[in-house]
């Protein structure tokens, strides 16, 4: 449901959002291009042949989420085009052992470049911890938790973005992307039904990652209530929301900041 495809609907933002993958795989080819017109002459490109292959594959890869992804698009996609990066790395670190080997002597080119090496790895182990703590990972399992202890084992869950939350609770749990239901969610969905589903298969609890993702509303009691929507996937400009009640939270994680730079939490819902 995430594809378009036959249909083109070209997001070159995405480019803007991911630009470190997209740049990566522009080097390598060419990378490749250089080294091919080097071996112009006669010598077999034998080595080049898995490399080739990997680029092309990640080429693929990126003109597919260019023209066909619709919604929803995430940097763990691009695992795939890590593989020329990383090829790329170890092309740059042979050339530069080369280079201080040349400048330096043996054993000052030899400590020089492994201190480089572990300057890399601290800092990429360093961007890759700040980067969690922005994402709703960390919320996600703190729910999961208190899900796994303060729940009935039989409970059901209903959440967006469900993959960590249901997979470290133990407990069931409905995705409401509604890209891994049946087409039943979907025509519930379409006919404004959704509580009518929900309700049938025995939700207990909804969950939502990110409070800010629910419109806000008090009335003239100082009632609170949210409203969380949920678009349906494969009917294009249809939707049902859930009309959710302050007073039957019974969990809140503490506040997380996401990916947009919202300070928000995760809520459990008691669903009736």
């Amino acid at each position: 449901m995430k594809s378009s495809y036959p249909n083109i609907v070209f997001n070159w933002r995405y480019i803007l959002t991911y630009p470190e993958y997209y740049l990566g795989v522009l080097v390598f080819a060419i990378y490749l291009l250089y080294s091919g017109w080097r071996r112009r002459g006669g010598e077999v490109l034998r080595s080049l042949i898995s490399d080739a292959l990997i680029g092309a594959t990640c080429i693929v890869l990126l003109l597919s989420f260019l023209l066909f992804a619709r919604w929803a698009h995430f940097s763990h996609y691009y695992a795939p085009c890590l593989l020329p990066i990383f090829i790329l790395v170890a092309v740059a670190g042979d050339f530069t052992a080369g280079a201080f080997k040349r400048i330096f002597r043996p054993v000052a080119g030899r400590t020089i470049f492994i201190s480089l090496l572990a300057i890399f790895a601290i800092s990429s182990q360093y961007i890759v911890h700040r980067d969690a703590l922005k994402t709703f990972k960390i919320a996600s399992y703190e729910g999961a938790m208190w899900a796994k202890e303060n729940t009935d084992k039989k409970a059901i869950f209903a959440m967006k973005d469900s993959g960590t939350f249901g997979y470290l609770s133990g407990r069931r749990t409905v995705n409401l992307d509604g890209v891994v239901n049946n087409f039943e969610y979907q025509e519930h969905l379409k006919q404004g039904r959704l509580d009518d589903y929900l309700s049938n298969i025995g939700v207990d609890y909804i969950v939502q990652h990110a409070l800010w993702g629910c419109k806000r509303y008090v009335d003239v009691y100082g009632n609170e209530t949210y409203e969380l929507y949920l678009p349906s996937r494969l009917c294009a400009g249809y939707g049902d929301s859930l009309i959710l009640r302050e007073e039957d939270i019974v969990y809140k994680s503490s506040d997380y900041m996401d990916r947009s730079g919202n300070i928000t939490n995760l809520a459990i819902w008691r669903y009736r």
